[in-house]
């Protein structure tokens, strides 16, 4: 289905969900310059969503190119923070058994839950169960 989009560029698109109060933060296949240019995209997505305050965000990977290096879990974590203080719920939607891992990894080392899905209708089932 699509939604109002929020913010697009080369990496991201950002959709509106209004009906359910989330927000969809869809990582593009285009592959980022650097960690610091991928960082200062999701920073944007987060400054224009920054209205939903109270809402949910579903995280779409699907389409990510795959990273797992220190420097972009750290820069993640930082980020991860900073949606933490936006939204009450983060849903993550992956395309892999492997990226669901990931993910729970990286809550469990960063002391998170780790809500995470393969479907987007069972993402945005989680994010109405607030």
């Amino acid at each position: 289905m699509a939604y109002p989009v929020i913010l697009e560029n080369d990496l991201l698109r950002v959709e509106e969900v209004r009906e359910q109060q989330t927000i969809i933060v869809r990582r593009l296949p285009d592959r980022a310059p650097d960690t610091a240019t991928l960082i200062g995209t999701y920073q944007e997505a987060l400054a224009a969503s920054s209205i939903f305050k109270g809402w949910s965000v579903i995280l779409d990977v699907r389409e990510a190119p795959p990273r797992n290096d220190h420097e972009f879990e750290s820069a993640l974590g930082a980020m991860r923070k900073k949606l933490d203080a936006v939204f009450v719920r983060v849903v993550t939607l992956v395309a892999t058994a492997a990226g669901a891992l990931q993910v729970r990894r990286f809550a469990r080392e960063n002391g998170r839950e780790a809500l995470v899905t393969h479907d987007e209708d069972e993402a945005l089932r989680m994010c109405r169960e607030r």
